[in-house]
Order: C-alpha cells, then sequence, then structure tokens
C-alpha cells in the first residue's frame, strides 16, 4: 500500500468535495476531458483505473471529443416524474382542504377524477397533499376489549 501524502488531510479531501459540487455539470465533463489528456500519456487501462471507468468508457469519451461532439461527453438528463396534477389543479385541491380539512386521500382522489377528469393514484394524492401541507393525521384506535371507565379512573388518578 503506498504511503499517502501528508499534504492529503480530511479538511483539504472536504474541501475539494464541495468545490466539486460548487461546479455542477462542467465540472463532469472537464473531468472527462482530463481524463483523455491523461491517457496520452499513461495509457487508457491506467487511467480509466484511477477514474474508476471501464476502458470502453473512456474510449467512447476518446471517439466523441475525435468526432468534435462535446455534447456526448455531458451528463445524460435523469428522468423525472411525469406531473398528472398541474398547477391549476393544485390551487384548486388547496381550496377543497382549506375548505374542509376532514376529506381523505380517497375522497380527494375521487373528487379529482369527477371535476377535473385525471385519474390519480393513491400515492399521487397523498404526495400531493404533503406537497400543499396537509398532513394525514388519524386518531389513535382503540381496542375492542378496553374498558373506558376504567381509562377514564386512570385518567383522573394522574
Amino acid at each position: 500500500m503506498p504511503a499517502t501524502s501528508k499534504l492529503l488531510d480530511d479538511s483539504l479531501v472536504l474541501q475539494a468535495t464541495e468545490g466539486l459540487k460548487k461546479l455542477g455539470k462542467s465540472a463532469i465533463i472537464s473531468r472527462k476531458l482530463q481524463a483523455i489528456i491523461s491517457a496520452k500519456t499513461h495509457g487508457i487501462s491506467k487511467v480509466a483505473a484511477i477514474y474508476n471507468v471501464t476502458n470502453k468508457t473512456l474510449t467512447f469519451w476518446i471517439k466523441s471529443l475525435k468526432n468534435g461532439s462535446l455534447a456526448d461527453l455531458s451528463p445524460k438528463a435523469k428522468a423525472t416524474r411525469t406531473l398528472l396534477i398541474d398547477d391549476k389543479c393544485h390551487k384548486i385541491v388547496q381550496k377543497w382542504l382549506n375548505k374542509d380539512s376532514s376529506l381523505t386521500i380517497k375522497k380527494v382522489r375521487l373528487r379529482i377524477e369527477k371535476e377535473m377528469g385525471i385519474v390519480a393514484s393513491k400515492s399521487t394524492v397523498h404526495r400531493l397533499m404533503k406537497k400543499l401541507g396537509f398532513a394525514h393525521i388519524t386518531a389513535r384506535s382503540m381496542h375492542y376489549k378496553q374498558d373506558k371507565i376504567k381509562l377514564e379512573v386512570f385518567k383522573k388518578k394522574l
């Protein structure tokens, strides 16, 4: 195992990590370009191992740059969830919930389907209600054998 440098302490590594986060997506492209430059002098296999990518990936980066396409080096867009309910519908649902706070997820879901024609799942409506700042609060259930008189006496003693 190689000796670690005295220059590389934990605070410096943390500082470098935060700096990379600030750079954003452009840092990914510069990292790929640095890997390509390093591959010229040190070889593809060593650079791929250092950058923690496969030889095939590094070769793809080299070919993309050779073809003049920097767009292939930029990160791909991640898949996002499609929104069934838009901002206009959010405001309508918020009015419903402000008017009647006892609406359940099921009732809101049925009302959205009936009035807006949007078929939304239970989890979609729950996410919407959470986003609008409404919490799903239910009363604590009572056991069917629980004696209410004994419970009241116990509460009075406290």
